[in-house]
């Protein structure tokens, strides 16, 4: 992607992209239609802007999407040294800062130093998922058992990532502020370089409840938390993050459950029924109030008296993530 022109080698022809074009010696205008996909197109378009240094012509969600795009694809590859992808993709994340002008946090955008526009926070970001479960190689997901970045970026992890949207419109309810965050980098100059576990952490004061999850599938990583109320049964799906911390969790109860807490970052009313997302918490040995990132959870369709159900069970708290 940083390159300006590629020559692509196949059985039968060359193809070759630059920011102008991508061809091949049977078309060599252009590609015929329909061969691009989506993501290519908005990959030609970055590029293009990136190349002649115009990447602030890109709108926002132009930018975040290339971002989206670029972990997904990099995330699904088969890593020589799958804990370097900081390292990697550095290079990329300093020409999409260019763009984007906020602030690299282990693989996160921080938009809060930004003045007059109208970006998403954290929230959104910190709800990264591991959908399928898996490594490139059919393995379960793992946390890096040697520290590469805090439990809630998504570069902690080994598997195929996927990010969610960051949502700029939106009817919000509050849920979550962040007071704090702060990764600290190995190299001061290198601000999208790799990180050290020591000063990076997540401060939160958020909307806690405790949950009780059941295994809902034969993939390890599929989990629920049914609640009840007087307008009937609403539902919090769980995709966990680390296979062999799900082990752990579920040591201390009954066979395919697993007790632990969940901050919501994010709650809207986009159609009269509650929706949002949140992260599923560990408690971490280090504080009372300290705690590593489990997994996310999705909920939506819920009534104005079921989200008042889950308030009242939910307490706000201020918590460390790590």
């Amino acid at each position: 992607m940083l390159t300006p022109r590629i020559l692509h080698f196949t059985s039968q022809q060359i193809f070759w992209q630059c920011p102008s074009l991508t061809a091949c010696e049977s078309s060599p205008s252009s590609l015929p239609p329909g061969v691009h996909g989506a993501d290519t197109k908005l990959e030609l378009k970055w590029r293009r802007a990136l190349h002649q240094d115009r990447l602030t012509d890109l709108d926002t969600a132009d930018l975040n999407a290339i971002w989206q795009h670029i972990i997904r694809s990099y995330t699904s590859c088969n890593l020589t040294f799958s804990g370097d992808k900081l390292i990697a993709l550095s290079g990329i994340a300093t020409a999409m800062q260019r763009g984007l002008d906020e602030k690299f946090l282990a693989g996160l955008w921080d938009a809060t130093s930004v003045q007059d526009r109208p970006l998403a926070d954290l929230g959104d970001q910190l709800c990264w998922s591991a959908k399928t479960g898996r490594k490139i190689d059919g393995s379960p997901c793992v946390r890096y058992e040697d520290y590469r970045a805090p439990s809630w970026s998504w570069a902690s992890m080994d598997g195929i990532v996927t990010l969610r949207d960051r949502i700029i419109e939106r009817n919000p309810v509050p849920t979550f502020e962040i007071r704090g965050v702060s990764v600290t980098l190995q190299d001061e100059v290198w601000v999208t370089g790799p990180v050290k576990e020591e000063g990076s952490r997540l401060e939160i004061h958020g909307q806690m409840l405790p949950m009780e999850f059941k295994k809902i599938s034969r993939e390890w990583h599929r989990w629920e938390a049914r609640c009840a109320d007087d307008d009937g049964d609403f539902v919090f799906d769980a995709l966990m993050d680390d296979f062999e911390e799900v082990k752990l969790m579920s040591n201390d109860c009954e066979e395919g459950t697993i007790l632990a807490e969940v901050v919501i970052l994010a709650c809207d009313v986009p159609d009269g029924s509650y929706a949002g997302h949140g992260l599923v918490l560990k408690k971490n040995e280090q504080g009372a109030d300290t705690y590593t990132r489990a997994g996310c959870v999705t909920f939506s369709g819920l009534s104005k008296g079921q989200w008042q159900a889950v308030v009242e069970r939910s307490a706000w708290k201020y918590i460390v993530l790590l």
